[in-house]
């Protein structure tokens, strides 16, 4: 559908030097003005006095109502003292503070710190509030105005606390967009207006604090104004939102809308010393500001204004009026002194475009003539645009009608592009006029169609039918949309659109409450931790529906009854599943029936469980522990449970099981199973006569642990003396020399024996301890111990006096330097304000197996990576540092660079060690290895698909983003590489290897006095003039982000001679027009080729030899996320605006300098003389 035409002539638009979008250009003749009072029903208005305490605006007729009603968990958040008021000393000279002055002496401020949320979102419903619609769909002005530096807050005792010594910045977002980065300023409030279209009954409008919280928020008033749908045209391709071919149904709504934000409303002949015109002269609301005169002009234009001007009313005549200007702005007028005069006018476009990219811009100017002169002469005009005239094939607007006192002359354009930083506007009367120029009025709003939609339908209503059924003493995070523009503390999303949720982690956060049954509806949920929590009632039914489930964990609650009765692998993707201490009743076949091979960890224990265990659970190949220990299961242990080559630990204590005889040999034989517990059954009968002859050989090296403690065994069937000799379990000094057990201590079998004339196995079998020695004999009184432990001990004790002494005198020295060392490390750290949990070198190097190389995960610039298995069965990275003589520098380089920095794109330090030269970061571990690995590792066992490839892409630009544009000061990461991104177990990308990271002041320039990093990834300006800027992180992920699309190295000897260099034969293909040549094949296969080779050109605008032509990392994660999955291509086309470089990302000329190419074809053949080398 085309948009409507409003033009009664034609217009001189020249489109080529334009290049006008679909450009909509009228003039309007409108027999028109408004009516002298206008009457206006604010009922409507949602008006907001933030932190302050509302009330009556007799000027305006509105009331101003408190953050009550609208501010989600507002009491909670005030409770914490999360959410305080706070007055604001306001500067009333300022022009900005005449609006809402008494509001933006108040705000509402949400402090940093362990009770902050992840946004703040107040709640508009809008259900009623438009005119054209039931349901709150429609236009609404929205308008946030945002308080000065100068806070102080009012605590309950009525006494003040200075916040200036908090920072500002954060973001501002509506529903579940990102509208623009706001910091307060020292001392004079901002403003934020929007022309949105609500697609929902509400509208969030939220405050987000920067991803490590450490940032004060605050707004002082928020205001909502329904708007009619023709008064401004929304939605996408110039369409109204409402029209057909656009759904916007429960399950299918616009996956996107587009925003106006507004750059300025001039009100030309305005007081200047007085308010803008707003209500009740604007029935909508909306400020129009009077414009100064500029000082070098004050000769030429003239100030015009006819308050006795009566005009008909804009609906009288039956035309569609796109603006509606109130009439005491179309009063009042600039006019020109003389006919050689111009009125000249600008907006910073660059200023405009660096808050938020913008598509186009909807400008509107009105022309009426408030001075007729009596009708002796005629005035019309023309309009130019960058003091460009038709002489100069610049953009002309020019009027052939005359401007009369009795209608107006309106110029508007929907889809207007400037080339140039700067807008200038210029009327000058056209050669018919025998009256100077004169302008009413201009608006000018900006367009962007990057509204993202919220989280998918079903999703949310889950998700918040969850959140309304919890109670808990401590508020969750639950304000606004559930994963836009950033999701919930406790909740995990997709980056695909719309957002699904993915993992929910509610462990240990002190809520109760029932499941709902609605949790079926995320189909997309892979974690699911509701573990040590007080949620009670059933299992929902639902969850059987959810096959992408990874992790289920609701163990340490209330739940009860029995459990759903799930379908054949209905839970075929489960790997840990954890239903422990409940009171879940009922029979286990169909939970087994529904697992598969995926799944490792099972734990049932602690519930009423009855019935027998399944036979079908010998499906599960890859089950490593499996806990059903305090349950009411029966009948006899399936002999098929040691048939799992994977089961390690397998816990079945205080049920009601009983053991077929021959399970003996079976248990023998499973070669991983490390503990058995039997503890606590109905076992009477053991027949051991082949259990000593299948042990495996040597029997120093089994480790197998089985307990049958508080069993009733009254008999026990022993093999011949023959088959066991005492020198494979105890040496001639009376030592055991094995590690496996076998306890029935405490068995009415044991009790009948007597302890003095006990044979070996008898007491090997009868410990109730495997510490116990059955070595020696023991007598009537000995629980077992050796007494030759008492000798050992006095003999170790005289040992350890001598050698201490010996150690004393000899390591002093060492001792005393490491103690120099620690305080250096530990002064660096508190003049730092970290403190990382230090840990115990022999608990690390235990963990690690002595540091083995079965154990090295890899080995970098400063050091080898080594897993950690720690005692919880859980995984860590120790990095242990080479000894260099700068080995104290960069570990506390890299110690107190990342202790403070926590996003979830960067790898996460769990704390050091330190041990004479050793010197060790503990990190989390990433399960995937690193990026390396994937693309090239020879042991790969996947090719990672596109989707992957685009989720790492885009992890690793946001916590570059992090790292240059939200810390302060910023960091650059100078070693962007593959190996130093490490993936976790979804794939999620984590930036590793802070070794030669460098803090940057904002705006300073730095040049490295040593070159750091990696050959194929240094930019231009860093390898040849040391010049480090975070320019050279953008250069190295552009590299990196070719070596994710292509599966090649940056720089391969084994390729064809022209494809060496990978950003060589990049430019070489993008100069040629075969871009998707340089894609692993495997994609193409299932991409597009646009997608593929758009996210190509973001990598090629990375790599420019000018570092001010790079994008900043912001804007490549805007470029690679945008509107769709298809790698945002509207995003990448806003940015063309931006700067000249991106101009034809889609026509025929070239985004690179044209000289670009002939020059890394000049640099690859001086390369090829250069030796061999490796990026790894």
């Amino acid at each position: 559908m085309e948009p409507r035409s409003y033009c009664r002539f034609d217009c001189p638009i020249r489109a080529r030097e334009l290049n006008v979008w679909r450009v909509i250009c009228g003039v309007l003749l409108l027999k028109s003005l408004i009516v002298s009072t206008v009457s206006q029903d604010t009922t409507d208005f949602i008006s907001i006095d933030c932190g302050g305490d509302g009330g009556k605006d007799l000027r305006l007729d509105l009331e101003w109502l408190t953050d009550e009603d609208f501010l989600e968990s507002e009491e909670q958040l005030k409770k914490e003292r999360v959410a305080i008021p706070a007055n604001v000393t306001l500067n009333e000279t300022k022009a900005s503070s005449r609006d809402n002055a008494q509001q933006l002496k108040t705000a509402m401020v949400f402090l940093p710190g362990r009770s902050s949320r992840s946004k703040y979102c107040y709640y508009l419903n809008v259900s009623s509030s438009n005119a054209n619609t039931t349901t709150g769909n429609g236009n609404y002005l929205l308008r946030a105005m945002f308080p000065s530096k100068t806070l102080v807050a009012r605590n309950s005792k009525d006494k003040e606390e200075d916040l200036m010594s908090y920072g500002t910045r954060f973001y501002f977002a509506v529903d579940s967009t990102v509208i623009s980065t706001i910091t307060l300023l020292d001392d004079e409030p901002q403003t934020v207006e929007l022309v949105i279209y609500s697609l929902d009954d509400a509208i969030y409008v939220c405050l987000v604090p920067l991803e490590d919280r450490s940032t004060m928020v605050a707004i002082s008033s928020l205001e909502l104004r329904p708007l009619p749908d023709d008064l401004y045209s929304l939605g996408r391709d110039g369409k109204s939102p409402n029209d057909p071919g656009q759904s916007n149904s429960a399950d299918g709504r616009n996956l996107w809308t587009t925003y106006l934000t507004t750059i300025g409303r001039l009100n030309f002949g305005g007081n200047t010393s007085s308010s803008a015109v707003r209500l009740p002269d604007d029935i909508y609301d909306r400020l129009w500001y009077p414009v100064e005169i500029p000082a070098d002009m004050s000769s030429e234009i003239l100030l015009k204004r006819n308050s006795t001007m009566s005009f008909l009313s804009y609906s009288d005549q039956g035309f569609l009026d796109p603006v509606k200007a109130p009439r005491e702005v179309l009063i009042s007028a600039w006019e020109g002194s003389d006919m050689n005069s111009s009125l000249p006018f600008s907006f910073d476009i660059l200023a405009a475009q660096s808050v938020r990219p913008l598509q186009s811009f909807y400008v509107n100017m009105q022309l009426l003539d408030v001075d007729p002169r009596d009708g002796s002469g005629q005035r019309s005009v023309n309009i130019y645009l960058n003091d460009l005239g038709p002489d100069d094939s610049g953009f002309v607007w020019g009027a052939d009608g005359v401007i009369e006192s009795f209608e107006a002359q309106v110029w508007y354009n929907y889809k207007q592009t400037f080339r140039n930083d700067t807008a200038v506007f210029r009327l000058e009367p056209n050669g018919s006029s025998t009256l100077p120029a004169m302008v009413n009025m201009f608006e000018i709003l900006g367009e962007f169609d990057s509204v993202r939609k919220r989280t998918a339908q079903l999703d949310a209503s889950a998700i918040k039918q969850l959140s309304n059924n919890l109670r808990n003493d401590n508020t969750l995070d639950t304000a606004g949309d559930p994963c836009l523009p950033v999701p919930w503390d406790w909740l995990d999303c997709s980056i695909e659109i719309p957002p699904r949720i993915t993992q929910i982690n509610l462990s240990s956060s002190g809520v109760s409450g029932i499941i709902p049954e609605e949790f079926g509806n995320l189909d997309r949920l892979t974690v699911l931790d509701l573990s040590n929590s007080s949620f009670s009632g059933n299992l929902p039914e639902s969850l059987k529906d959810i096959v992408t489930l990874r992790v289920l964990k609701v163990d340490n609650n209330n739940l009860s009854g029995d459990l759903p009765l799930f379908k054949e692998r209905s839970l075929v993707n489960l790997e840990t599943l954890s239903l422990s201490q409940n009171k879940l009743s009922g029979d286990l076949s169909s939970l087994i029936q529904a697992l598969d091979n995926p799944t490792v960890s099972l734990d049932l224990s602690h519930n009423k469980f009855s019935g027998s265990i399944p036979h079908q659970i010998q499906k599960l190949e890859n089950l490593n522990h499996l806990d059903l220990s305090n349950n009411e299961l029966s009948g006899i242990l399936p002999l098929e449970s040691f048939d799992l080559n994977k089961l390690q630990t397998l816990l079945l204590a205080n049920n009601g099981l009983t053991l077929p005889l021959d399970i003996w040999t079976s248990i023998s034989r499973a070669s991983s199973l490390q503990t058995l517990n039997l503890n606590g059954n109905k076992i009477t009968e053991l027949d051991l006569t082949t259990y000593f002859h299948t042990l495996p050989k040597p029997l120093g090296a089994y480790k197998q642990q089985v307990t049958l403690l508080g069993n009733d065994i009254s008999r026990v069937i022993l093999p011949s003396d023959d088959v066991i000799n005492a020198r494979d379990l105890c040496s001639s000094s009376g030592e055991s020399l094995i590690d496996f057990s076998l306890l029935i201590g405490g068995s009415s079998w044991c009790d009948k024996l007597v302890r003095s004339n006990m044979t070996l196995v008898e007491r090997f079998l009868c410990r109730q301890d495997k510490d116990q020695n059955f070595c020696v004999p023991w007598n009537g009184n000995d629980s077992g111990a050796s007494k030759k432990a008492l000798v050992i001990g006095l003999v170790v004790s005289g040992l350890l006096v001598l050698i201490m002494i010996c150690i004393l005198m000899f390591f002093l020295g060492r001792i005393l330097k490491r103690m120099k060392d620690l305080r250096q490390i530990q002064e660096a750290l508190a003049r730092e304000d970290v403190r990382p949990p230090f840990y115990k070198y022999d608990e690390l190097k235990a963990n690690t197996k002595d540091f083995s190389t079965a154990n090295e995960l890899g080995r970098g610039a400063f050091g080898a990576v080594y897993k950690a298995h720690i005692p919880d069965n859980s995984l860590l990275a120790v990095k242990l540092l080479f000894p260099t003589e700068q080995n104290i520098s960069d570990f506390l380089k890299e110690m107190v660079l990342i202790t403070g920095i926590k996003h979830r794109h960067l790898i996460q330090l769990k704390g050091c060690c330190v041990r004479d030269k050793k010197r060790m970061l503990v990190y989390e571990y990433a399960e995937n290895g690193n990026l390396a690995q994937a693309l090239w590792g020879t042991n790969r066992s996947m090719v990672l698909t596109w989707s992957q490839r685009l989720n790492i892409s885009v992890g690793i630009a946001k916590g570059l983003a992090y790292l240059h544009e939200e810390l302060q000061p910023k960091i650059i990461h100078r070693d962007i590489k593959p190996q130093n991104i490490l993936l976790d177990r979804d794939w999620n990308p984590k930036i590793a290897d802070f070794g030669l990271a460098r803090p940057v002041d904002e705006g300073s320039t730095q040049r490295a006095t040593s070159i750091g990093g990696t050959l194929g990834y240094f930019s231009p300006e860093y390898a040849t003039e040391g010049l480090l800027t975070e320019k050279q992180d953008v250069y190295s992920y552009g590299i990196l982000l070719l070596e994710i699309i292509s599966g090649r190295q940056c720089i391969d000897a084994t390729a064809p001679q022209n494809e060496i260099y990978l950003k060589n034969w990049a430019f070489r293909s993008y100069k040629e027009g075969v871009l998707s040549r340089i894609a692993e094949q495997s994609l193409l296969e299932t991409v597009s080729v646009e997608e593929i080779e758009t996210t190509i050109k973001t990598a090629l605008l990375c790599l420019q030899d000018d570092y001010e032509r790079r994008p900043s990392m912001s804007q490549v994660v805007s470029m690679l996320t945008g509107n769709a999955l298809d790698v945002a291509i509207d995003i990448v086309t806003e940015l063309k605006d931006l700067q000249h470089l991106y101009e034809s990302l889609f026509d025929a000329q070239s985004i690179i300098d044209p000289n670009q190419t002939e020059r890394v074809e000049r640099e690859e053949s001086a390369l090829l003389t250069t030796s061999t080398y490796s990026t790894n």
